[in-house]
């Protein structure tokens, strides 16, 4: 591999840098911004800056002096090139209003070096199993991003809060807000999908969770002007995207399933294919079941900035994760996906079943609240620990059989999903801005959609 080193460091840079560094105030800035030694490329600047750094902490102040006598006592004096090319080095002092965008430059070569150091890792790995390797350079890819965030002072972090607070109330700082969900209530009640967060959507199989999801990548998309990743673990590219189309064209799911020339007029199948168009262009739909994979494209498109939300359906059919056990299983995916969730700032929605054993709630003995527990998640009790936002789904479903209905007593004006066929409740379980709440919306089943009541 042929790599022009030129191209990865600036000697003159680095050594700006340390003459900022050998100045009281210049030091405190590199502190700040949490420049590293091994940020430079020279070694003999690293042994240098370390030095610098070293001064200052146990004078509590720096200059020229001062540096080369620390450096005579830790017998580190020729390292660094001697007395002589101290000197030289500050007198490449620069402003110090210049230092930080100095240091932003620094920090670049040292980011495009630990990039093209994972090229050279993939060469002396070339051994190992294609999906090793990816594993390999997946850690490898987390490892540098982290090495991008630049921890701040305590007065940075209050500035920031109080300028972002500022832009919110004035309406500036959109694209700090959470990411709305389209359901009204929802979106009231916890405030939308914020960044770095972990959303698990979890319900009893054939209750509606994918449906769900599927509403609200819909909304997100149309409405937020979001882009969306959908790994569809259980259906098909096909069947997720005749669902998603039935919802928008208003088509009955069976009628673009089966596209029937009895059933459908020729001005519905162009709505059809000209919709399954539009929605290509903002929602992704893959069927990766290898968590690797997944987290390699999810940082893939991140990187391109192509993802602003990410759905997984769901947790239980991802693969790639070796255990003992299923809970400790399930419990390395929900710590990988949230450490991810944090390191690319994005929210990730994972859906999950609930344990058959807690189908039994599914009587008029027990409130709508009352019918999925905090434990009901299946498999682990880490879906639940590990997730910022918990939501579950409730239906009836023995209301989806209309002769089950003559033995019910129907109400299709309530928002009780027990007695309404037509009706979802959303279960606010866990949620840092929000108290535990019940919200009802309106259930189209025969064309996937969920939308809001008027009220």
């Amino acid at each position: 591999m042929n790599i022009n080193i030129d191209l990865l460091k600036s000697h003159e840079v680095e050594q700006s840098v340390l003459a900022g560094g050998m100045t009281r105030d210049g030091v405190m800035i590199l502190e700040s911004l949490q420049v590293r030694p091994e940020d430079f490329y020279s070694n003999r600047h690293q042994v240098l800056y370390k030095a610098i750094s070293d001064t200052y902490k146990e004078k509590n102040n720096i200059d020229l002096l001062l540096l080369v006598e620390y450096c005579k006592k830790k017998k580190i004096l020729d390292k660094v090139g001697g007395t002589s090319y101290i000197t030289e080095v500050s007198g490449c002092l620069i402003s110090i209003s210049q230092l930080n965008a100095y240091v932003n430059i620094l920090k670049n070569y040292r980011l495009k070096r630990d990039v093209v150091g994972i090229s050279k890792i993939i060469e002396l790995k070339q051994e190992l199993e294609p999906k090793e390797l990816l594993n390999l350079v997946q850690e490898q890819i987390l490892s540098v991003q982290k090495k991008t965030d630049i921890e701040r002072t305590q007065e940075e972090c209050l500035r920031g809060y109080l300028e972002a607070k500022e832009k919110l109330y004035i309406g500036e700082n959109e694209e700090d807000n959470a990411i709305k969900t389209g359901l009204w209530k929802l979106d009231a009640a916890i405030h939308g999908f914020s960044k770095a967060e972990l959303i698990t959507i979890f319900a009893f199989s054939g209750v509606g969770k994918t449906t769900v999801a599927g509403q609200l990548a819909l909304n997100i998309a149309r409405h937020s002007k979001k882009k969306v990743m959908y790994f569809s673990l259980e259906m098909t590219y096909t069947q997720v995207m005749d669902r998603l189309v039935s919802n928008l064209t208003d088509i009955e799911h069976r009628k673009v399933k089966y596209l029937n020339k009895g059933e459908l007029l020729d001005e519905q199948l162009v709505k059809i294919l000209t919709t399954a168009s539009q929605i290509n262009q903002y929602i992704s739909i893959y069927d990766t079941r290898n968590l690797g994979d997944i987290i390699s494209k999810i940082q893939v498109e991140k990187i391109k900035s192509n993802v602003d939300i990410v759905f997984i359906d769901y947790i239980s059919l991802i693969q790639g994760v070796n255990a003992n056990e299923e809970r400790m299983r399930i419990a390395q995916i929900t710590q990988k996906l949230k450490a991810l969730a944090n390191t690319l700032n994005l929210p990730i929605v994972i859906l999950a079943q609930a344990t058959q054993a807690a189908e039994k709630r599914n009587s008029d003995n027990y409130k709508p609240y009352e019918k999925l527990s905090d434990t009901d998640i299946a498999d682990s009790a880490s879906v639940f620990r590990d997730s910022d936002t918990v939501l579950g789904v409730y239906r009836n479903t023995i209301l989806d059989d209309p002769g089950a209905q003559q033995d019910i007593k129907v109400d299709y004006n309530s928002k009780d999903a027990t007695i309404n066929p037509k009706c979802v409740n959303i279960l606010i379980k866990k949620c840092r801005n929000s108290t535990k709440k019940t919200l009802s919306f309106r259930w189209e089943g025969s064309k996937f959609r969920i939308s809001n009541y008027e009220q």
